[in-house]
This record gives C-alpha cells, structure tokens and sequence, in this order.
C-alpha cells in the first residue's frame, strides 16, 4: 500500500470526523502548535527533504511561473517527497517543508488584507484569525489525544496541519478576491 494514500486517507477521515465549520489561520510558530501535538520529534528541518521538494516544485512549474501551477506543483511535489523519504523523520520533513510554502500564502494573503482592511474589517480578520489559531490548536491536541504516540501517526498528524493551512491560505486568497471585487 503507497505510504501516501494511507496518509491522506486516514487523515481525510480524521477531518472529517474533527472539522465541522469553516478554519480560519494559523501560528507562523510551527514549533507551538507542532509541539502541543505531539511533533516533538519533527521540529527539526531535513535540509535534504527541504531541498529534494523544492527541487521538484521548481521541475513542475518549468516555465509556467503562474501561482495556480505553482500550487498544484506542491501537492505533486510532496507526494514524490513522501514516497522518497519513507522514514517517518523523512515524510514530516517532507510535509512541514509544503505546510511552509502553504503558511507563506496564508501569511501573505492575511497581510495584504489587514494592510487594506480598516477598522471593523480589519478587526474581523483579526478576531477569524485568532480563532482559527486556537481551533487548530485544539484540534491538533485532540488528535494527539486519540491517536497517542505511536509514530506512524506523527506524519498523519503532520500532513493534517499541511491540509487546514493549505485551506486557510485558499480561504484568505477567497477572501482577497471578494474584498477587491465589492472594495474596488
């Protein structure tokens, strides 16, 4: 059975069964949240996974430097990561390294929005942003208290987080959108 496929599979059942509204953002402190469920192990960064997925997003895209391509090309990316580096260290590394390139996007989007966005906008933004940061916290925690410690679950966990921040960055881009089009 593909590593990966039972990856996404379990955790699509997890999401499931744990997500009922919509997220909203999260900590730039991976270490934080990474921690308190149980990613004690997978803070430390793999140059080599790192770099190999990198590498493979930059061979994707080719000349097509377009941001849709460029998002595609990450989940592509880290599924050859994944079936590269089979090591449970290697497919975190591999995951936190996409979770990364995702939380970018949300950051990025999150302060283009907060730079334009005045007073009760703005807050909003603020008070859906600090929220999301506590549901994912919580929802990582719970996760950490259903599965424990066993280490195949450390990269469930890992590419759980990779799929909230991959929807909180395409949440906020949405957002983007809907403000340009009713603000001008």
């Amino acid at each position: 059975m593909n590593r990966k496929r039972g990856i996404i599979s379990l955790g699509g059942i997890i999401l499931a069964l744990l997500m009922v509204g919509n997220l909203a953002a999260i900590s730039s402190d991976n270490a934080t949240i990474g921690a308190s469920a149980g990613f004690e192990g997978a803070e430390v960064r793999q140059d080599n996974e790192a770099d190999f997925l990198n590498a493979k997003i930059k061979e994707c895209t080719g000349s097509d430097e377009s941001e849709a391509k460029r998002e595609k090309c990450v989940d592509e990316a880290l599924d050859t990561c994944i079936d590269t580096y089979q090591s449970t260290a290697g497919q975190v590394a591999c995951i936190r390294t996409a979770t990364d390139i995702w939380e970018k996007k949300m950051n990025a989007a999150f302060n283009e929005l907060t730079a334009k966005m005045d007073g009760e906008q703005g807050k909003a933004l603020s008070v859906a942003q600090e929220s999301w940061k506590r549901s994912i916290e919580a929802d990582l925690d719970l996760l950490y208290a259903i599965q424990g410690t066993g280490t195949m679950y450390v990269p469930m966990r890992a590419y759980q987080k990779y799929e909230w921040v991959k929807g909180r960055a395409n949440t906020l881009q949405a957002f983007q959108q809907i403000y340009h089009e009713t603000n001008g």
